[in-house]
């Protein structure tokens, strides 16, 4: 069995944060697929920081390559 990176529990208490009414339900699935994305997203986010950190010649992965890629990021999804 797979493990997730991202807690479920966690992303359903963000998840539920945002619903406008408090009988909306999530289902195990939507869940699950939400998890799926949130993980694939942030391995997408580590994967463009570390590449504009390369890009720099930098080591070390710092906010402002976060910064840099979050634009076309945001576009993307």
């Amino acid at each position: 069995m797979e493990e997730n990176i991202l807690k479920e529990e966690t992303l359903k208490k963000i998840l539920h944060s945002h619903f406008k009414e408090e009988k909306t339900k999530l289902t195990p699935e939507a869940l699950k697929l939400f998890a799926k994305f949130s993980e694939l997203f942030v391995a997408e986010i580590i994967d463009r920081s570390l590449i504009q950190a390369n890009n720099e010649d930098v080591l070390k992965v710092e906010i402002e390559h976060l910064e840099k890629i979050l634009p076309q990021l945001m576009l993307d999804f």
